[in-house]
């Protein structure tokens, strides 16, 4: 029954209730038995209430432990409102950084989603892997790109993130910028991979060395790329002369089996 006292407590956001259950009525600071199976780091998290959160953390509760989806305090702490925990969270020494939620969602994925920068930068700082996948095969930058994010999607293409992974719908961060009508993204995208691809030191010099330099895959797979590269530059100067080519759909162009 306390347990359950305890929980309502921190729903209501009443410190002194919950500074009773756990030194008068000793109650376990890392019980979940609630509804959610949260822990009482993880619940007052959800409810943003960073004093509770601190207060639990500074108690010694099990900073490890996660709900009936699989969030863990690190997830829930990469939001705006839970900033001043996450600094707390990404400096201990026994964190994963890179801890996978029932969705295969990780803290960096989901501030990527919401387009928070500075989280995102925390994260990356923290060691957080910029090209891991969650159970849909989606990735940070392709869930930047999906929500429109442009500062975020730029900070991770300058970072390393993959511009050519699919997520389990076959789509890739191109494909996303357009069928959101995001040109902006979308140009930027097209522009930096071209470039990667076909400019700088490690450029290929010509197709022989580019199917084994670049590529170094079957060439019924290179002639792909090149004919993909084709899409995008195509894409690309459909929106450089937007007014022009209003009526072209180019998510149908990159989209296309030509």
């Amino acid at each position: 029954m306390n347990d359950h006292n305890l929980f309502y407590a921190i729903e209501s956001g009443n410190i002194k209730a919950v500074e009773k259950y756990i030194n008068v009525y000793e109650v376990n600071i890392n019980s979940q038995k609630n509804r959610d199976k949260d822990s009482a780091l993880t619940l007052a998290l959800k409810n943003s209430n960073n004093i509770l959160a601190l207060y639990f953390i500074n108690k010694g509760i099990n900073i490890h432990l996660y709900n009936d989806r699989g969030d863990n305090a690190l997830i829930l702490a990469s939001t705006p409102l839970n900033e001043d925990i996450l600094d707390i969270l990404i400096q201990k020494s026994d964190i994963d950084i890179d801890y996978q939620n029932n969705y295969g969602d990780t803290a960096f994925i989901m501030a990527c989603h919401r387009g928070i920068l500075s989280i995102v930068e925390k994260l990356y700082n923290a060691g957080a892997n910029i090209n891991i996948r969650n159970k849909y095969g989606q990735t940070g930058l392709l869930c930047a790109v999906s929500m429109g994010k442009i500062d975020v999607v730029k900070f991770l293409v300058n970072n390393g993130a993959k511009m050519d992974y699919r997520n389990m719908w076959s789509e890739t961060v191109f494909m996303a910028a357009s069928r959101n009508n995001y040109n902006e993204i979308l140009k930027y995208l097209i522009d930096t991979y071209t470039k990667k691809c076909f400019i700088g030191d490690d450029a290929p010099s010509n197709l022989e060395e580019a199917r084994f330099k670049t590529f170094r895959i079957e060439e019924d797979f290179y002639i792909n790329e090149i004919i993909s590269n084709v899409k995008m530059l195509i894409a690309l100067y459909c929106i450089d002369h937007i007014d022009i080519y209003q009526e072209i759909d180019i998510y149908s162009i990159l989209n296309s089996s030509f």
